[in-house]
């Protein structure tokens, strides 16, 4: 009697610590030991899948240039955001893409063998969709062998998003745990529990939060993987890589003509 008890405590607690936290994983390769056997995978595709094969168009590009524009510009972040979102789609659209991780498309695989549904989410805007399908399936990536839902249907938001083919498209603007509840309504059953990953820390919270609060169980995961790359940035590359923007030019070999004297304008 009193062991049986000890063991329905521990699966209570254990059960607990799995769903309405946020847990920080190093690698994509970590996330097996919170799946269940009705979990929906949620990803962030430019922060967890795919990135720039070179700085320039990167997270950290991104949030320098952000940066720059409120300090040395004057600007709020809505309108730095308006000023960059359109430069980052042009580098984006011109940018060989890579994962994250080496063991990014496996783990996207594995998923897709055992049945699991993932759904992408990506805050860029709608006319980006194809491109970025394109640049998934490059790297070996099919959103739609493990979408929940099968199509494209848009989302009632201001402004829209669009769900097209496994990807949710919110738009610079959007809210992520708004378009991700808004996105359940056009399911014809809401998932029973939600694994969501992103690279952002106040994302996972507040898509946990919100979920959880709606009564869909879900465990929000921090991805670790590129935690370091912040401290790498160098703007002195990305000038270099601008000039070359035509033709990307690596960050190994930016470096290279950084390093010869070729930055700062020479």
């Amino acid at each position: 009697m009193f062991k049986s008890i000890k063991i329905l405590i521990f699966c209570f607690c254990f059960s607990f610590s799995l769903d309405g936290l946020i847990f920080e994983i190093p690698s994509i390769t970590d996330l097996p030991p919170y799946l269940r056997n009705e979990s929906l995978v949620i990803v962030n595709v430019h922060s967890v899948l795919i990135e720039p094969a070179q700085m320039l168009g990167s997270e950290e590009w991104a949030e320098y240039e952000l940066q720059n524009l409120k300090e040395n510009e004057g600007m709020s972040y809505k309108e730095a955001m308006e000023e960059l979102v359109p430069i980052w789609q042009r580098i984006l659209l011109s940018s060989p893409m890579k994962c994250v991780e080496p063991t990014t498309m496996g783990m996207v695989r594995y998923l897709q063998k055992r049945g699991y549904k993932i759904l992408g989410i990506d805050s860029q805007e709608v006319e980006m969709a194809y491109p970025t399908h394109f640049q998934l399936k490059a790297l070996d990536i099919d959103m739609l062998r493990s979408a929940p839902y099968t199509g494209c249907t848009v989302v009632d938001l201001k402004p829209y998003a669009k769900y097209i083919d496994g990807i949710l498209f919110i738009g610079n603007r959007g809210d992520f745990p708004l378009a991700i509840t808004k996105f359940f309504e056009c399911l014809k059953e809401r998932p029973k529990h939600v694994i969501y990953i992103d690279t952002d820390t106040y994302r996972v919270a507040s898509v946990a939060d919100e979920l959880n609060w709606k009564g869909i169980q879900t465990v929000g995961l921090r991805l670790t993987a590129r935690d370091g790359k912040k401290s790498l940035y160098n703007p002195s590359v990305v000038e270099i890589q601008k000039r070359y923007q035509g033709k990307m030019l690596p960050d190994r070999e930016a470096y290279w003509l950084v390093n010869h004297g070729f930055g700062d304008g020479h």
